[in-house]
């Protein structure tokens, strides 16, 4: 994986997640792991750790989904590490590095929503 794409936004204010097959978490930026905590300091960190069941299905189904009708934002959300659940203006932007195909989630905190 050529990291240097991923600490582009090592320093960005808002969590940024790296995302690979089957949902897994393959790298964050420090903004996300203040958020979310120890669930994602595991080696196999998964996007269904932090996945609220308020959305639409899981995963690896709503990413399948998006794969075949990209979106360039929607709202998703997200189980912090005090167990809260907030709504977040999630980008969402695939690409491929050495052959395996990546997502980057971008978390905006939504205004106005719960």
């Amino acid at each position: 994986m050529n990291s240097e794409v991923v600490f582009g936004l090592e320093n960005a204010a808002w969590p940024v997640l790296l995302v690979g097959a089957n949902d897994a978490i393959l790298l964050t930026n420090s903004a996300a792991k203040n958020l979310f905590g120890a669930v994602l300091n595991g080696q196999h960190a998964e996007l269904a750790g932090i996945w609220a069941p308020e959305n639409d299905g899981e995963p690896v189904g709503f990413l399948g989904r998006w794969e075949q009708s990209p979106i360039p934002a929607c709202i998703l959300k997200f189980r912090v590490e005090s167990g809260v659940v907030l709504a977040f203006t999630t980008t969402i932007c695939q690409f491929t590095s050495d052959g395996k195909k990546l997502l980057t989630l971008q978390l905006l905190r939504a205004l106005g929503a719960l």
